[in-house]
């Protein structure tokens, strides 16, 4: 789901002249990962220890996946989207998301955020429903779109991980686990690490929070 950049306020104040809300220019850019547990009407719930990939388009109030398991052809589902959906609380106003994909069977949210007073309002939103989720980038919109890999692994330097963590961080950047859009899944990365999918998450995820303290810390 692509869109611009540029979105209404969050609490608008109507234009008088033009009769339109202000435009806002977003302070951050987030990507969110979201584990959709099976018991929730939802085309990716129940999918986290899948091969699942795919899209997810919101029209009105419904929901349309576009899903591949295990590179099998497309399957389309639809489904009405709920006030307590993930997607719903990450599409309000105030924040932008320029893509709902589906990796690894898990959702993927990357979006322009209106502030911080409205991505924790996110977040709070997220621990309420009690789905299990974590922040995968936290950046401006003008760092985001100079952080390609190579930056990716200068910051290695800059924190303090383990061997085995530096090993499995670097073999993802190698591999295009963090290429937009990603050229490897982490089941690709676990059987060429020889180590479990679960292991591996573990270690990529204390990375990556090692490396958004560092990066929010500059913000």
């Amino acid at each position: 789901m692509a869109t611009e950049n540029r979105y209404v306020a969050v609490s608008p104040q109507e234009d008088v002249e033009r009769g339109e809300p202000p435009v806002c220019e977003p302070e951050l850019w987030v990507e969110l990962e979201i584990e959709r547990p099976p018991d929730v009407d939802c085309p990716v719930a129940g999918l986290s220890d899948t091969e699942a990939t795919g899209s997810v388009q919101l029209t009105g109030d419904r929901c349309h996946a576009h899903l591949s398991f295990s590179g099998d052809d497309v399957t389309v589902y639809t489904a009405s989207v709920e006030d307590s959906c993930a997607c719903a609380g990450v599409c309000g106003p105030g924040i932008t998301p320029v893509d709902l994909s589906v990796e690894d069977g898990i959702l993927v949210v990357r979006a322009y955020v209106a502030d911080r007073d409205r991505l924790a309002a996110v977040v709070d939103s997220l621990r309420e429903s009690g789905e299990a989720w974590r922040l995968r980038r936290l950046t401006t919109p003008d760092r985001n779109r100079t952080v390609e890999a190579g930056l990716a692994s200068q910051l290695l330097g800059d924190v303090s991980i383990t061997e085995k963590q530096r090993e499995a961080v670097q073999t993802a950047i190698a591999m295009g686990y963090y290429a937009d859009p990603r050229e490897a899944t982490l089941g690709d990365l676990a059987s060429r690490l020889g180590v479990s999918r679960s292991a591996l998450s573990q270690r990529l995820n204390a990375v990556e929070s090692k490396l958004v303290e560092s990066l929010a810390a500059e913000l």
